[in-house]
C-alpha cells in the first residue's frame, strides 16, 4: 500500500491543524452531511478514473465500500478540495486541549495529552483531560459539549471491508475530517489494501481504538 504523504502510525489520535491554501484558492463548500448517488465523472480505469469533487461524492465511496464493494482494481481521483466541516480545529499545548469553533459556537476536545505549562493555565497540567471528551471551558474540567453542527466521519473501508482500489489526490486538500470512536481504523480511510497518494488531510481531528492515522488507519 502506497501512502506518499503521511506514515501511517498504530496511533489512538492523530490531530492535523490549519495552514494557509494557495493563493486565489475557491475555498469548497463545507458538507451538509448527505450523500451523493453517483461520482462526478468517469468509469473507474486508469485511463478514464472516478472523479470526486464533492464531500457528498466521498461519502458515497465510503458507503460503497463500508457496504462490501472493496473498488478491487478501480481508479480514483480528487476533483477539488473536500470541506469535510468549516469548523477550526486548533490545538493549544499549554493546555492539551483542541479548541473547536465555528465562529459562533466553541467547546473543547480532550486529547490525553497534559498541558505543558507554557502559559499560566495550569488546569489540566497535573492530570491530562479524557481522549474525545468535550469540555465547554479550557481553565475547567467541567465537561460539555460543542452545541454546532459538527459532521462525524465514517472512515471508508474497516478490516471486514477494505478499500482495495487506487485513490489519486491529485494534491487537494481534505479539511475539517471529524472521526471520534473507540473502534479501531480511524482515518479518512479505515482499512485500504490500496494505493493513495497525494492526499493532504489538514484541519482535523482523528480519534479511535487502534490503527489511527490521518489518511488511513492502516
Amino acid at each position: 500500500m502506497k501512502h506518499k504523504l503521511w506514515q501511517i502510525l498504530p496511533l489512538t489520535m492523530i490531530m492535523l491543524f490549519c495552514g494557509f491554501g494557495l493563493l486565489f484558492s475557491v475555498k469548497a463548500q463545507a458538507w451538509d452531511g448527505s450523500t451523493e448517488e453517483s461520482f462526478a465523472s468517469g468509469s473507474g480505469t486508469k485511463s478514464d478514473p472516478y472523479v470526486i469533487k464533492t464531500a457528498d461524492q466521498l461519502s458515497y465511496l465510503a458507503k460503497n465500500v463500508n457496504g462490501a464493494n472493496s473498488y478491487s482494481g478501480v481508479y480514483f481521483v480528487l476533483g477539488n478540495d473536500i470541506v469535510l466541516n468549516d469548523e477550526s480545529f486548533v490545538f493549544d499545548a499549554d493546555t492539551g486541549l483542541v479548541r473547536v469553533s465555528d465562529g459562533t459556537n466553541t467547546a473543547y476536545l480532550g486529547t490525553g495529552i497534559k498541558g505543558d505549562n507554557s502559559k499560566s493555565n495550569t488546569v489540566f497540567d497535573e492530570i491530562a483531560s479524557e481522549i474525545g471528551i468535550w469540555y465547554e471551558s479550557d481553565v475547567s474540567k467541567i465537561k460539555g459539549a460543542y452545541l454546532g453542527k459538527l459532521n462525524t466521519w465514517t472512515p471508508i473501508g474497516n478490516e471486514a471491508k477494505r478499500f482495495e482500489g487506487y485513490f489519486d489526490g491529485k494534491d487537494h486538500t481534505v479539511s475539517g475530517l471529524y472521526v471520534n470512536t473507540t473502534l479501531d481504523y480511524g482515518g479518512l480511510f479505515g482499512y485500504a489494501h490500496a494505493t493513495l497518494e497525494n492526499i493532504n488531510v489538514q484541519s482535523s481531528y482523528v480519534r479511535s481504538g487502534q490503527y489511527t492515522g490521518a489518511v488511513a488507519g492502516t
